[in-house]
C-alpha cells in the first residue's frame, strides 16, 4: 500500500461514504456473552465514530451497511447467538475452528472449510459482486488472524478504506500496519473508545 499514491491534504483525507461493510471472523474475535451480542451493532458503530468525535470535519458519522458477514465455528455461534446475529442483520456462515499445524493434516478432513478460508471466500465475493451501483468503499475486518493482511492490502489497492478490529494483546504486532483505522476488539465489543490507529495513508505495503 504505497502512500505515494494517496495525497495527504485534508480534502483527500475525508471519508466520503458513510457506510461500512463488515467481514467478521468470530473464531478469533468472539463476543463475551449474549448481552453484549444484542448490542453489537450499536457497539461497533459507537467505536467507529471515535473518528467523527475526534474530527467531525474530516470524518462523517459512520453506520454499518447491509453487508454484514460473520463466519465461525458452530459452537461459537450457538442457537441463541445465531438468532441474535440474524436479528441484527448479520449473515452467519459456519466454519470449523482448527489449527494450521502439520498434525492437523494427518487428521480426518472436516466437511466444512476452515474459518479463515471461508471468510476469504466471502471477501472475494464481496469484491466481485456489489449489491448497489456504488457500494460502500469502507470495509471493516473483525479478525485477529494476521493472515488476512494480504486481503486487506488488496482491498486498499482497490480504493477501499480499511477498518480493523482485532485483539491487540494477542495479534501479530505488525497487523496494524495493514489498516487505515484500527480498534482493539476487546474494547469495541463493549462499545468503548478503543481507537488505536488513525492512518489514512498507509506506508509502503
Amino acid at each position: 500500500m504505497a502512500s505515494s499514491s494517496n495525497p495527504t491534504g485534508e480534502s483527500s483525507r475525508r471519508i466520503v461514504d458513510e457506510e461500512v461493510s463488515v467481514l467478521w471472523d468470530l473464531n478469533t474475535c468472539p463476543v463475551t456473552d449474549h448481552y453484549y451480542l444484542t448490542k453489537i451493532v450499536d457497539s461497533i458503530e459507537n467505536s467507529l465514530n471515535d473518528l467523527h468525535r475526534n474530527n467531525p470535519k474530516l470524518y462523517p458519522k459512520l453506520r454499518l451497511s447491509s453487508t454484514r458477514i460473520v463466519c465461525g465455528d458452530k459452537k461459537n455461534f450457538g442457537t441463541t447467538g445465531t438468532r441474535i446475529l440474524k436479528n441484527q442483520g448479520f449473515d452467519p456462515f459456519y466454519a470449523v475452528e482448527r489449527g494450521n499445524g502439520c498434525s492437523q493434516h494427518r487428521r480426518a478432513k472436516s466437511t466444512e472449510p476452515a474459518a479463515d478460508c471461508l471468510l476469504e471466500t466471502y471477501a472475494l465475493r464481496y469484491a466481485e459482486f456489489r449489491p448497489r451501483p456504488h457500494p460502500p468503499r469502507n470495509i471493516l475486518f473483525i479478525t485477529s488472524d494476521y493472515r488476512f493482511h494480504a486481503t486487506m492490502d488488496n482491498f486498499f489497492r482497490g480504493n477501499h478504506l480499511i477498518f480493523l478490529a482485532y485483539k491487540c494483546r494477542t495479534s501479530h504486532p505488525n497487523f496494524g500496519l495493514h489498516t487505515n483505522f484500527g480498534w482493539d476488539w476487546e474494547d469495541m465489543e463493549l462499545g468503548q473508545n478503543g481507537l488505536k490507529i488513525d492512518n489514512f495513508t498507509l506506508p509502503g505495503v
